[in-house]
């Protein structure tokens, strides 16, 4: 005798951005019980779309009983997949004390040979520290235009003269 599948209607999606967990709420026949999964996802350290695409179809062959082959169902995964790309590259800890540590071990990186996640926490801890500092009109010590003399330059400065001279 075979058994009868059991058909699961997805009723909704949640995210947690950290650790990246996704949860889904489900029927299964006509039951008016809700059941739950948690499926975890890994740290997403890559912004291009064959990534996406790729978690999102292993999600469908991982759990076809919950997904089934729906369109719909994948469109959706990617989209979550695109929320944790965009959540993780523009999570930053604004604490005071933690953004002088951080930005000093982002600065010790390459930026120019890392991915764009860490050149966009890079940008927006160098961005926190410029404002941190940045004096606005009202603020104690803050002037408005100001002018210096600059001494002449006391060493040769070769740095600028073209060779051609």
């Amino acid at each position: 005798m075979q058994r009868r599948k059991k058909v699961k209607q997805i009723q909704r999606f949640a995210i947690q951005y950290v650790p990246p967990t996704l949860f889904v709420e489900y029927k299964v026949d006509l039951s008016t019980f809700v059941k739950r999964i948690r499926i975890k996802l890994p740290n997403i350290a890559s912004t291009s779309t064959d990534f996406i695409e790729v978690g999102a179809r292993r999600l469908l062959s991982t759990f076809p009983d919950l997904f089934g082959e729906s369109d719909i169902y994948f469109a959706q995964l990617c989209d979550i997949f695109k929320l944790l790309i965009r959540k993780q590259a523009n999570e930053v800890d604004t604490k005071p004390n933690n953004t002088n540590d951080a930005l000093k071990e982002i600065l010790e990186i390459d930026l120019n040979k890392c991915s764009n996640d860490l050149n966009l926490k890079a940008k927006k801890l160098m961005d926190l520290e410029f404002e941190s500092k940045r004096l606005k009109p009202g603020d104690p010590g803050y002037q408005w235009d100001i002018r210096a003399d600059f001494e002449s330059p006391s060493e040769k400065a070769e740095w600028d003269d073209d060779d051609e001279d």
